[in-house]
């Protein structure tokens, strides 16, 4: 009788146990996001910004790297977490053994977190060989409005794209795509968030290149960005809001050109 009155509370607490241990990695995305938004109060994101660390703060360019890959996970976290945890909690949506769980979402998100740290650092290396350009180009020096504007329009052009399609179709499909990680053993939470990574990236690189270059300094463009991510992914009619963000993307592009056209 005592077992029968147990088991209950028992399964209650396990269901408890098990919640939370699905929502602890939600406290990265509320964590980044609070770092975010201290450093915006406080003047502090030019930390973030791949031009300052390059060209003001005088730091050796290793040391320099270093900051970068650190702050670049944490815009990660802030902005391309909170999908992919959605797509994470279905693939767990069956494993009820904590230790599992634990490790299986350790090594998914590391696995993901991994792809767009070499992203970040192919990123670093590009603007560090533009900077390299810039200063010994003085025509592309006092044009220098014209890499923002190609970022824009690059990533209008790629929003447009059948490439974009696909990859996004990936991403937003990937849970029902690839089996669930507790029926696969082994590194198989890994090896599927290097998979997600790899098609995430391959979705939202112009995203995030736009966000590259903009430095991170404005925590609306970060959070603007974020949201069409999440929406991108999540959102029934991705495709039509994909089109709109090329779109918008493009017309930036128009203006800028237009607005600093007198300058050639």
């Amino acid at each position: 009788m005592n077992t029968e009155h147990t088991l209950p509370s028992q399964r209650g607490s396990a269901t408890v146990s098990r919640s939370l241990w699905m929502l602890w990695p939600w406290g990265l995305v509320i964590g980044a996001w609070g770092i975010l938004l201290i450093g915006s109060s406080q003047s502090h994101l030019s930390i973030l910004d791949h031009d300052y660390l390059l060209r003001e703060s005088h730091l050796p360019w290793l040391l320099a790297l270093g900051i970068f890959l650190v702050s670049w996970q944490l815009m990660t976290a802030a902005m391309m977490f909170p999908s992919t945890l959605l797509t994470l909690s279905t693939l767990l949506s069956f494993d009820h053994e904590r230790k599992s769980i634990w490790g299986k979402q350790v090594g998914f998100i590391i696995a993901y977190a991994s792809v767009w740290l070499v992203f970040a650092l192919l990123a670093f290396l590009g603007d560090t060989l533009i900077h390299f350009v810039v200063s010994r180009w003085f025509w592309l020096y006092m044009h220098s409005w014209l890499i923002g504007t190609t970022t824009l329009g690059v990533a209008g052009v790629f929003q447009l794209s059948s490439s974009k399609g696909r990859c996004l179709k990936m991403c937003a499909n990937f849970s029902s795509t690839y089996p669930s990680i507790v029926q696969e053993k082994g590194n198989a939470a890994w090896h599927l968030g290097l998979r997600y990574g790899l098609y995430c990236v391959g979705s939202c690189w112009a995203l995030m290149l736009v966000m590259f270059g903009n430095g991170g300094k404005s925590i609306i463009w970060t959070a603007a960005l974020s949201a069409i991510v999440v929406a991108e992914k999540t959102m029934p009619h991705y495709r039509f809001i994909r089109h709109g963000i090329g779109i918008a993307f493009l017309l930036l592009t128009l203006g800028m050109v237009l607005i600093n056209y007198p300058s050639f």
